[in-house]
């Protein structure tokens, strides 16, 4: 909101509950900060189970809005970040 000028309009509005508009313009800042870390985000992705492998690498489940394909993918974990390590998708219908 800071980047856009609407920080002291919304601090001065009273409410802390943030407008679809601005909790969509936090979304896609988060994510392009993300992004600009080296980290790939994917879209159109529900996360259906993280699981512990050991080590610090976890295995996140995904499914394919589009399509219903379930996607795992193992990370490591980096200070509450997940980071994808490499992929390896499956092709199966849930």
């Amino acid at each position: 909101m800071h980047t856009q000028n609407r920080l002291v309009d919304f601090i001065n509005r009273g409410s802390t509950t943030p407008t679809r508009k601005e909790y969509s313009d936090y979304l896609a800042w988060a994510a392009g900060y993300v992004q600009d870390q080296g980290i790939n985000v994917a879209y159109g992705e529900d996360v259906i189970a993280i699981e512990e492998e050991g080590e610090g690498i976890v295995q996140v489940h995904s499914k394919v809005l589009a399509t219903g394909i379930t996607r795992i993918r193992l990370a490591s974990q980096c200070q509450s970040i997940v980071m994808p390590v490499y992929d390896l998708s499956v092709a199966q219908e849930i």
